[in-house]
């Protein structure tokens, strides 16, 4: 576990470059979902780190706090203004869960028809976008 965490370093330093040109939340988010997406089968500490040290497991350790907390980590490290759209941390982690839980379902089941890298870049934009369209308002806000 050490050696993944320590191995995963340069993966999110290279995750960080790759997203760096774009300039929209939404393509930020939706290149950096698929870039994990398709780096995860050649990169075995990066499973390992996701699965969480469980046998086997990572269908079964995706949220775990190894797991959510390395999400953190590559959202915080994406130019997107989190305390601008009125995140907070607990909002953060819950979205690298949310985001740690997308991941895990295109693992098990890519679709039928699987989706082109442009098919799947295109899907997962669309939807980030109006996701991110609904921007958080500050607390007693109507």
């Amino acid at each position: 576990m050490a050696a993944a965490q320590h191995a995963v370093g340069g993966f999110l330093d290279r995750l960080a470059a790759h997203v760096a040109p774009l300039s929209g939340d939404a393509e930020i988010l939706a290149e950096g979902m698929f870039s994990t997406y398709d780096r995860l089968p050649h990169d075995p500490y990066l499973g390992i780190l996701l699965a969480s040290g469980r046998t086997g497991a990572f269908a079964q350790g995706i949220t775990s706090p190894t797991a959510t907390a390395f999400a953190h980590t590559i959202l915080t490290r994406f130019d997107i203004d989190w305390d601008a759209r009125g995140y907070n941390a607990t909002d953060l982690d819950e979205l690298a869960e949310l985001m740690l839980r997308l991941l895990q379902s295109f693992v098990i089941d890519p679709g039928h028809p699987p989706r082109s890298p442009q098919e799947f870049r295109a899907y997962l934009r669309r939807w980030f976008e109006r996701f991110l369209l609904d921007v958080r308002q500050p607390s007693g806000a109507p």
